[in-house]
């Protein structure tokens, strides 16, 4: 996380906050997409029609295109919350 604040609206315009939105939604996309990805390959490998290979390229696309879509949409929705606490004088 950079260590300045950026306002809310300003988030996805400067480039260290960028890079730090961009990895943690790589991740948190990754973590969604990997397992759809395995499980649509495994079930594809069991069609008589289709090689291993073939099973494993569709579910890779599946997982690129998801995580691709929720990368994307990740960055251009990014919000932010305020903590406001009152502190006795």
């Amino acid at each position: 996380m950079p260590s300045y604040p950026v306002s809310c609206e300003k988030i996805t315009e400067d480039p260290a906050w960028l890079v730090w939105v961009f990895r943690d939604a790589v991740w948190l996309s990754l973590a969604f997409s990997l397992p759809v990805a395995t499980l649509i390959a495994a079930a594809l490998v069991w069609r008589p029609a289709m090689s291993a290979k073939g099973a494993a390229g569709v579910g890779l696309v599946v997982g690129l295109i998801l995580a691709a879509v929720s990368v994307g949409y990740s960055i251009a929705a990014a919000t932010c919350g305020y903590d406001m606490q009152q502190i006795d004088p």
